[in-house]
Parts: C-alpha cells; structure tokens; sequence
C-alpha cells in the first residue's frame, strides 16, 4: 500500500513537472508569435473589406471627401475641403495591404519579447535591437518602437524639394540633396549584427546630407553622428566648399531650416532629434487614411500646396503627442500618427510655442522587397505652414537599401574628400 502510495506522488510529481514545462515552452512559443502582427485581421479585416468594396478605387476630393472625413487627420481634411485657400487636392483609395517586417527586425524583436523598459526620463534600458516594445502600451514605448526602425540598416537615396506659396500661386525649386544613412548598432538586416565589432566611439547612427542643386548650394555638406548613449548629444560638422573647411554645428542649430525650405532637421521623417528630449502621451489610436503603398513620386502642381495623386489605405495608427522638455524650443508639442506596422510617422501636426498649430508633415511611402520582408522607404513628402499659407514638398528617389556603405564615409575627413 505504501509502495503504491509512494508511486501516485512520484507520477504526480512528474505530471505537474511536465504540466509546468508545457506551460513554460507554449508560453515561450505564444510570445514569440506576437509579433509581428497586421493591424486588422478576423471580423475586423472582414469589415474594412467591406468598407472597401464602396471606396477602394474611388478618388477623393472636395466634392466627396465628407465621406471619409472620420478616416483624415482634421489638418488634412481641412486642406482638401476648401480649395480656394489651399487649391486642388485629391486621392485615390486602395486596399489595405499587410507590411512584413524582415526576417532579421522578427528575429530580434522576438528574441528579446519583454526585456526592454523605460524609465521616468525617456531613457530606454535594456534594449540591442529589434522593437523594443511589439505591444507598447505608453506614448514613450511607442516612441522608441519608432526610434528602433534601422530602415534596412543602410540607405542612400536622393531628394528634390520646392518652396510653394500658396498666396502667391507660384513655387519655387529649391534644389536636390543625396541622403547616406547607417546603422552602427541596433542593427537587424545586414551583417555584422547587432552590432560593429570595432564600435569603439559607441555610435548609433551616421547620416550624410550632400547638396547637389542649385548651384549656390553645390557642394555643401552635413554629416550627423548619433551615439548609443542617449544621454550623449548628436555631433554634427557641415562643410561649405567656399570657405574650404569643416565647421562644427551646434545642437540648437537643429531647428534651423534645411536648404531654405519650411522643414527643419529635426523634422527629418517626422522625428529625428533624441527621444529623451520629449515627453510622449498616447492620445488614441484611429483609423486613418495614409499613404502607405504609395510609390509614385508626386511632384507639386502649381498653385497647389498638397501633392495629388497619393494612394491611400486604412491603417489603425498610434497618436502621440510629443511634448518638448525644452521650453524654448521651436516647436510646444507634435501630434503624431504612427504605424503599428511599420513604424513611421506618416503624418504629424507642429505646433507653435503659443500653443497654435503652425504646421503639418506627411509621409507618403512605399515597401521595398529586402532580406526576406519588407523596408518602407519615403516617395513623397510635404511640410505645409498653416500660418503662412506655405509649403515644402519634396521627393524620394531610393537608391538603395540594406547594402554595404563603407564606416569610413561617415566622417569629417570624407566631407572634404566627397567634394573633389
């Protein structure tokens, strides 16, 4: 009796044993299949296909745009309702359309579920690459989610921009830059990852701006290092042909404008100063229309402050509103719209340090095929100053992604070099 006793507690213990390590392995298993994950799926999808069945197709302008205001941001409504300030502006509705991410940003981000957290001050802890946060639930996780994005871990693409005054009716080109940008560390795609070994200088980022166009500006060149130390400002040296050297930027210079336009570096993809220089509360996810399968460059026609022509689908963003700590800065808040897919910023408002909305910037991009996934590259974009009644539209020629830039290119001595 005892024997078979002693028996029933051994089988017992085993079964919870196993029960246990069952749990562990499909918990483990569930975790790695959170992300990622498309924005609609079951009886959600079902009802935007629905919807679509109305709309997909259709172009929109002031004649109809009623129709679809509660899918706009209200800037962007506002500018295609009344053509008589802003002039003609439509686009064209398709079907929502899934973005993988890569084979490496889903390997690393699902390696590393639920490791990484943010303190009080916005610095980001324990955190080598992938998204930091697959399910964020606050402003700032969604935040660093956006900052993580290595876009391919290399790009090098060229922009050509213009200046529109919408009170005047006239535009104004205002010239092309070549853009170099790579990932030192929180690298996904392309190899050494996560990291380069010889990454002694602790960088995050390099990023070159060559001006090309118009002759005044030929040669001008900006290279900009962002360091794995959040806490540790951007160094920034520009180099102007007629002076024959490299000067250091300061980081005030940040909010300056970029080649005359209404944009300025910061403004660069939506955000591209340091998370910890801004507080972030999530205000609400919408249902939006954005322009996110949208790989036709849309030049500006005349008279017109918004590009027309942008293909535009449903997606179910984040909105932030990025708060800066800094009470001088140029700029009181930005409310952000973010895809939970790709995580850009596909548009944003800017507000003035009055508290009065003074701009708007919207992305409109496309998904380019790269290591077994996909990496949204920007075609299109626009910084519109509401106040002014002015414009910056601008547009992307991607060259390249996820191959080899040499670490060399990003310093000073290159600036000079890239000149001869």
């Amino acid at each position: 009796m005892k024997a078979r006793m002693k028996s029933k507690r051994v089988m017992g213990i085993i079964t919870m044993f196993l029960c246990t390590l069952f749990l562990m392995l499909t918990g483990v298993q569930s975790a790695e299949l959170k992300w990622p994950n498309s924005s609609y799926e079951g009886q959600k999808l079902e009802e935007v296909r629905a919807w679509e069945k109305q709309w997909a197709g259709k172009t929109v302008d002031a004649s109809n745009v009623d129709g679809v205001k509660d899918f706009l941001p209200e800037t962007y409504y506002d500018r295609i309702k009344h053509p008589e300030k802003w002039g003609t502006v439509s686009f064209i509705i398709i079907p929502y359309q899934y973005i993988k991410p890569t084979d490496g940003l889903i390997k690393a981000t699902n390696d590393a579920v639920g490791k990484a957290s943010v303190d009080n001050d916005e610095v980001l802890h324990n955190w080598v690459n992938g998204i930091p946060f697959p399910e964020p639930k606050t402003g700032a996780e969604i935040a660093w989610n956006f900052d993580a994005i290595t876009h391919g871990d290399t790009e090098f693409i060229t922009n050509g921009a213009w200046l529109i005054d919408g009170k005047r009716k006239n535009e104004r080109y205002l010239g092309k830059v070549k853009i170099w940008r790579m990932y030192f560390s929180g690298r996904t795609d392309v190899p050494p990852i996560p990291e380069f070994p010889d990454n002694n200088k602790g960088y995050r980022r390099g990023l070159i701006y060559c001006f090309i166009e118009p002759q005044d500006m030929r040669g001008i060149r900006n290279l900009s290092i962002r360091y794995k130390d959040t806490a540790k400002e951007d160094d920034s040296w520009a180099f102007v042909p007629a002076m024959r050297r490299v000067r250091r930027m300061s980081t005030a210079q940040r909010g300056d404008s970029v080649g005359g336009g209404d944009n300025t570096w910061d403004d660069t993809w939506g955000w591209d100063g340091h998370i910890r220089r801004n507080k972030y509360r999530l205000l609400k996810t919408q249902e939006v229309l954005m322009g996110r399968h949208s790989d036709k460059p849309l030049p500006p026609t005349k008279g017109n402050i918004d590009h027309s022509g942008t293909q535009r689908e449903r997606i179910n963003c984040y909105v932030v509103e990025f708060i800066s700590k800094d009470t001088d800065y140029i700029y009181s808040k930005r409310i952000c719209w973010i895809d939970p897919e790709t995580w850009r910023m596909p548009y944003e408002d800017q507000y003035d340090q009055q508290g009065r909305l003074w701009k708007t910037t919207e992305f409109t991009a496309a998904p380019v095929n790269s290591k077994g996934g996909m990496v949204t590259t920007v075609f299109s974009s626009n910084t519109v100053d509401v106040q002014r009644v002015h414009a910056t539209p601008a547009i992307g020629y991607p060259q390249f992604i996820g191959e080899e830039i040499p670490k060399d290119n990003f310093s000073t001595d290159y600036l000079i070099r890239l000149g001869h």
